[in-house]
């Protein structure tokens, strides 16, 4: 048990460290976007699941259940809405013809 612990703790330090240098950069590219926003909805689906066992021990499966199916489907919007933007910006850096799907953009 304390040896998972640790394993975390490490991982979270790991994690604090390469979002510190990259905070610290005062150019971006579109990639560093992408893998602080990649980096952001990991963290948040780590913590969630740090969070599951807490509800299922003080509320019952049945919560923990209904509050995992909750989270699950808004972290997943949360990643393709991403995932679409950023798609979208990469495809009007580089030129594309986004006309089809939106025709109301310029």
């Amino acid at each position: 048990m304390k040896q998972r612990h640790l394993r975390y703790a490490i991982a979270a330090q790991v994690v604090m460290m390469i979002m510190m240098t990259m905070l610290m950069s005062s150019v971006w590219t579109a990639k560093d976007v992408y893998i602080i926003t990649s980096m952001a909805i990991v963290i948040m689906v780590c913590v969630w699941h740090a969070i599951v066992p807490a509800i299922y021990f003080a509320k019952g499966s049945e919560m923990a259940d209904a509050a995992d199916t909750v989270v699950a489907l808004a972290l997943g919007t949360a990643y393709i809405i991403a995932h679409v933007i950023f798609a979208c910006v990469i495809a009007t850096r580089v030129g594309i013809d986004l006309s089809p799907f939106c025709p109301n953009c310029q």
